[in-house]
């Protein structure tokens, strides 16, 4: 069981992640022993069998205990740190450690839950694919084999064609970007601000011109586009600059990491996201 320093200075902290790694170490392994065995409990519910029954890391175990709460706020607008802490001070003065263990285990309960409720169907529900009857001789058709198709290849087609052709042209558009340009796009898909310091450092330059340069980004996108496919229509070139456009951000990511001067900033970004999204609507 964790001790109730450890509780303590996860509610200080707001992010496990800045807890150091003996406390991470010791709430996520009750966690993720709590999770298990509700997993375990509620899973025939859910037509869970034990060979489907979901291998579970600790790090997965937390990271659903803390976003369920982040996703389902409490209708009297109380955080559900600030209820555990009310909780077990209600129970007992000064707090002990067991009564924040009972509360945990009593959210996770809603957690273990949500999450079977996503991942599989409760027993009064069939999927489309499975047998249409159990006592079927020969090939055994399932409902959906027994719908009506409706397929559309020619939209198929043009979609993969899209595709193909966009990540051609998204080659040619990133070598053609500035490193500037490059990081704004690199912040944006990695939902930073382009005005966060860190963002502004590896730039080199303030808020405004990094908004401009963005905005040239998106620009140089779809002058690319374009200028390679001037006889499409307005509707084509849209669709094909967002699917650039989309395809070059991500590639962004690939050559951050290779870059050795923005090893610094892809680690402090990680760690001010972590911070950022557990402290908006954990404390």
């Amino acid at each position: 069981m964790p001790d109730l320093d450890n509780w303590l200075k996860w509610k200080e902290k707001c992010a496990l992640a800045l807890c150091p790694p003996a406390i991470q170490s010791a709430l996520q392994t009750f966690v993720h022993t709590r999770f298990s065995r509700y997993a375990t409990q509620y899973a025939a519910s859910y037509n869970v069998g034990g060979a489907e029954m979901p291998s579970t890391e600790a790090r997965e175990a937390w990271h659903w205990f803390e976003t369920y709460f982040r996703l389902h706020a409490n209708r009297q607008g109380k955080s559900y740190k600030e209820w555990l802490f009310a909780r077990a001070a209600a129970k007992s003065s000064p707090v002990r450690s067991d009564d924040i263990d009972s509360g945990v285990s009593l959210l996770l309960r809603d957690v273990v839950r949500d999450h079977l409720r996503r991942e599989y169907s409760p027993k009064h529900l069939y999927s489309l694919d499975g047998p249409s009857s159990p006592e079927s001789e020969g090939k055994v058709l399932s409902p959906l084999d027994l719908l009506p198709d409706n397929f559309d290849t020619t939209s198929e087609v043009e979609r993969r064609e899209m595709e193909l052709i966009a990540a051609r042209l998204a080659d040619s558009v990133f070598a053609g970007l500035s490193r500037r340009q490059l990081i704004a796009l690199l912040s944006r898909e990695l939902g930073v601000s382009l005005a966060h310091p860190c963002v502004l450092k590896v730039a080199g330059c303030g808020k405004s011109v990094l908004a401009k340069v963005h905005r040239s980004a998106l620009a140089a996108v779809a002058g690319h586009v374009s200028a390679a496919y001037p006889h499409e229509s307005s509707s084509a070139q849209a669709s094909l600059t967002v699917s650039v456009f989309n395809i070059v951000s991500k590639q962004t990511i690939s050559w951050a990491s290779t870059e050795n001067s923005l090893s610094e900033f892809l680690n402090i970004v990680e760690v001010v996201t972590q911070h950022e999204d557990f402290a908006e609507d954990c404390c």
